[in-house]
């Protein structure tokens, strides 16, 4: 009975004994904890550092990368640093001490692609394949030098004033970057280095390679004049000119910036000293008629003298005209008759180069001529100017005698009676005529005479010629003193203004609306 007791207690003890140890391993089953991370997964830049925080585990941590060309790792306190070296996936595994694992994925993008340099030509364009990303951004750190765009993956850089500048691309989804260092050079010139001029000539040298948008200098100032044209090749502009104009013997130099890329480009210029000449030597004039004498070469800074200065005084005066549609500037002689005489004229140049002028003036009376049969015309080298009266001697105007004359501005026929055709044609500033003999006027006489406002003609004229007065577009007033109408065609006064009268004799007004020529007027009032 002892012994089945003592029997007992020890399968008790036993009991208890085993039933400890199984408590004791449960313990140490849930002390043991998982290894956890606050991120599995990292992208990160090239060169950048993170970390990684480890948010449960056994201690003891230790770190190792699967590729350290990619990305290292250390253990700092409960943290993961990272420190990302190239582009390119790895893992990273975390143990603790109980050996607990857990795992970064590690992804490394290196966002600077490497660069290129490029160089281009100012106004040409030039292409790059882009060999990263898929949808792009671009820009320029100054698009006065480059400009660019991109089309798919192509990109398009544009040279557009001298120098250096970035274009910088990137990658939107990745943030990429590529960065293109351009220079941009320029072949700007102009064609001639230098120019050898005399003195009042025109040369041109041609721009080579401009934007076409020029400022000029020119050093010393006054010794050329500059200016900037339209090149034509084949009937088109193509490029620029720069024109160059002598204005004085020396040396200097003309400067031409390009306004767009600001580039500069230079040439020297050279002028020797030209002759002197004048577009005639010998002048014959009439008293208070002004007679013009272009100066042809010469070297500007010119001074004038006239002997007698009784007879003719003269100056000389810069024009400007018109020539081609471009302004043509030159030097003239101005003669002013005074009196009746012979004088002589000397002109001398900035270079000391002297010529001399012949002049002789006569009165007004002489510059006429009148044949044995009283035909008037006008002499050789004189100038009708003004009011004039035909001399007494006077009676008949020969043909074109006056024709384009741009100085009488009306006219006394006197004993004139015949106006032979073309006589006064194109008169410039002819507004009134008036006669007490004409009895007959020539074809086109008066034609095209612009500013001719009033005609009188006495009682004796018969007869007015085909398009006598045709196309005298201010002439306005007519009087014909004869009762008898003249013979006269449809066309004489054709082309006048809409507003002419016609004054005839008191009683002829019938006679002369019965011929129908003559009934073209709008309006004939008869007159006392």
């Amino acid at each position: 009975m002892k012994n089945i007791r003592l029997l007992y207690v020890w399968a008790t003890f036993v009991a208890l004994l085993f039933s400890g140890c199984k408590k004791d391993d449960d313990n140490n089953e849930q002390k043991l904890k998982n290894l956890t991370l606050e991120k599995i997964a990292v992208t990160m830049k090239a060169s950048e550092n993170i970390a990684v925080r480890i948010t449960d585990g056994n201690g003891g941590y230790t770190v190792a990368s699967a590729n350290k060309t990619i990305a290292t790792a250390v253990i700092e306190q409960n943290n993961v640093k990272i420190n990302a070296i190239a582009e390119g996936k790895t893992t990273l595994t975390v143990s603790d001490a109980k050996g607990k694992k857990a795992n970064i994925a590690v992804t490394v993008i290196n966002l600077i692609v490497p660069g290129e340099s490029l160089t281009i030509e100012q106004g040409s364009t030039l292409t790059k394949a882009l060999t990263f990303g898929t949808s792009y951004t671009v820009s320029s750190t100054n698009e006065t030098i480059a400009a660019a765009s991109i089309t798919g993956n192509t990109l398009t850089i544009t040279g557009v004033g001298k120098g250096k500048t970035q274009i910088i691309v990137k990658d939107t989804p990745t943030q990429k970057a590529q960065t293109f260092n351009i220079e941009v050079t320029s072949s700007f010139a102009v064609e001639k280095a230098k120019l050898t001029l005399v003195n009042g000539q025109e040369e041109v040298n041609a721009v080579i390679k401009g934007k076409d948008k020029y400022t000029l200098s020119v050093s010393p100032e006054g010794i050329v004049a500059a200016t900037v044209e339209d090149r034509i090749v084949n009937g088109n502009p193509d490029g620029k000119n720069i024109r160059v104009k002598a204005l004085k013997v020396g040396e200097g130099q003309v400067t031409v910036k390009d306004d767009v890329s600001g580039q500069i480009a230079t040439f020297k210029v050279t002028i020797t000293a030209a002759d002197l000449t004048i577009a005639k030597t010998e002048v014959e004039m009439a008293t208070g008629a002004t007679v013009e004498v272009r100066i042809n070469t010469g070297n500007p800074g010119y001074t004038v003298s006239s002997s007698p200065t009784n007879v003719v005084t003269a100056e000389v005066k810069e024009k400007t005209e018109k020539v081609a549609g471009k302004d043509d500037t030159h030097h003239y002689v101005i003669i002013k008759g005074i009196a009746a005489g012979n004088a002589t004229i000397t002109l001398k140049d900035s270079e000391n180069k002297t010529i001399t002028i012949r002049v002789v003036v006569k009165s007004k009376d002489d510059i006429f001529e009148i044949d044995s049969n009283g035909v008037v015309t006008l002499k050789s080298g004189a100038i009708a100017k003004g009011d004039i009266r035909i001399p007494d001697a006077g009676t008949s105007i020969g043909a074109g005698a006056f024709s384009g004359n741009a100085e009488i501005t009306s006219i006394d026929f006197n004993n004139v009676t015949k106006i032979e055709r073309n006589a006064f044609l194109a008169s410039k500033k002819l507004v009134s005529i008036t006669g007490s003999k004409i009895q007959v006027i020539g074809r086109i006489a008066f034609a095209s005479s612009l500013v001719l406002k009033e005609v009188t003609l006495p009682e004796t004229i018969t007869t007015i010629g085909q398009m006598a007065f045709m196309n005298c577009k201010k002439l306005e007033k007519i009087t014909i003193k004869a009762t008898v109408p003249p013979t006269v065609p449809v066309n004489a006064f054709k082309g006048i203004s809409t507003n002419a009268i016609l004054y005839v004799p008191k009683g002829a007004k019938s006679s002369y609306e019965g011929h129908v020529e003559w009934k073209e007027f709008k309006e004939i009032k008869e007159i006392d």
